[in-house]
């Protein structure tokens, strides 16, 4: 698989499957990441943080979101 491939079954993974959070959130969360607006706090501040530097989010960030 190429990577743009893999990048889009990741994609679909992330927000065409079902999960926890509804879809048109997991939609807008990744909208966020990618630079679009602003979604719902505390969703947006954790998007940012992702989108800024995922390797220092902490599980105690992702925790309070949940």
């Amino acid at each position: 698989m190429s990577h743009e491939e893999l990048a889009d079954a990741l994609r679909l993974a992330v927000v065409g499957r079902s999960g926890v959070t509804p879809v048109s959130l997991r939609n807008a969360i990744s909208k966020r990441v990618a630079g679009g607006p602003a979604v719902k706090e505390p969703y947006d501040t954790l998007a940012r943080r992702i989108a800024e530097a995922s390797y220092r989010v902490t599980d105690a960030e992702v925790d309070a979101v949940r």
